[in-house]
Order: C-alpha cells, then structure tokens, then sequence
C-alpha cells in the first residue's frame, strides 16, 4: 500500500500519523521532481561522460555545503536518541572532484553558496532535512551499481562519495525509528516540513543551475 495513502487512512481513523509518514507523503513530488531533473537522470545512463558527471558532482557539492553547516550548529544542542550524529558528506565530494580534476584536465569548482538562502534554524527543521539527506542514501545504492558498470575509472580514485552514502544507508532504518517516536506539536509540524521543503528546493536549485543542463531544466 502506497504510503500516503495509509497515512490518509490513518488520519481518517483517528490514529495520528507518524513524523516519517507525514514527510512520506509531503515530500512525495518533490522527489519525483528531484529524481527527473537532467542533471540527477544523467547518472543513470550508460554514455555519461566524465565530464556530465563532474557537472552533476559539483551540484551535489554545493547542495551539501549550503546544509551541512546549519546541521552541525543544531547538533550541539538537539537530542538524537539513538541517531547518530550527521555525517558530513562535503569533505568526500570535495575529494573526489579533485582527484576527477586529475583524471580529466578540467577545473571543476563549487558555486558559492547564495547568503539569501533559506537556512536551517529550528529542531524540526533538521528533523525534516535531515530526513531528506539520509533517505538519499537509499537511491544512492543503485546510483553507485550504475556508475561501477558505466565509468569504473571512477572507483579506485574517485569514489568517496558514493562509498559514505552506501555505508550511511545502513543507518536509515534508526533514522526512521526515531521518526517514528517524537511527536511535532503546535507549530512544530509545519517547521518539520520546512526543513524538508528546504532541503530538496536546495538540491533542485543547485541541480537546476549547472551549465550544460540549464537549457534542458523547465
């Protein structure tokens, strides 16, 4: 059974919904959005160029950057229960456009982060981006198996990523029990779907505004 329609269920009969059911259903486009952008599609084709890819990387960079700060701030004063702490993925994807520079002669450099950009501030607001962020881990298992096939060059050198993401997933099912546990209140609820919409308007706008895609994105 679909998720969201579940979640309507659940609402129906009287039985509130739980914190990842309400992401579920409220980020449902939004990654639909997110999954079709050319950018992100590109990393699923078997003539993806080294060059496309470093493209894509760099959004991925940037999206990271803009977020990661914010997630540590709120760390240091938050209750994870049993979560671990968040796991910076920039210093990976900074290594690996490096060592891509090497293999491909071509300056790749991150965006500089926008300083009107809309910021993580609240508790429920890391709950709701942080969801985003580790339920990416889950796509990424196939990504990473496409790329192994499509550009292997990638893997001894070039790889850190993908590696984090893939050994992160496994952590995904005590995101979700935590998710499972706390109960938003008050304004709380709409705070935790900011900081989803936050996220994923982040990586969609990063995404969107690599040259060489810009006249492909609507």
């Amino acid at each position: 059974m679909p998720e969201n329609t579940q979640t309507a269920g659940l609402a129906l009969s009287g039985t509130k919904p739980s914190v990842r059911q309400i992401l579920k259903q409220h980020t449902t486009p939004m990654h639909r959005q997110l999954d079709s952008s050319p950018a992100l599609h590109a990393l699923l084709k078997p003539a993806l160029s080294l060059s496309d890819y470093c493209r894509t990387l760099s959004g991925y960079a940037q999206a990271h950057e803009s977020l990661e700060g914010d997630h540590r701030s709120l760390e240091t004063t938050l209750a994870l229960g049993k979560v671990p702490t968040y796991t910076p993925r920039l210093p990976a994807l900074i290594h690996d456009l490096y060592e891509l520079e090497q293999l491909t002669d071509i300056p790749h450099s991150v965006q500089a982060l926008d300083p009107k950009r809309r910021r993580i501030r609240t508790e429920w607001q890391y709950w709701g981006s942080r969801y985003v962020l580790e339920g990416a881990t889950q796509g990424s298992k196939f990504i990473a198996l496409q790329l192994r096939k499509h550009l292997p060059q990638l893997v001894p050198c070039a790889f850190a990523f993908w590696e984090i993401q893939l050994r992160l997933a496994q952590e995904w099912p005590l995101v979700c029990d935590h998710l499972g546990q706390i109960c938003p209140t008050g304004d709380a609820e709409q705070q935790l779907l900011d900081g989803a919409d936050i996220a994923f308007s982040t990586f969609t706008s990063c995404f969107a505004s690599i040259e060489g895609y810009r006249e492909h994105n609507v």
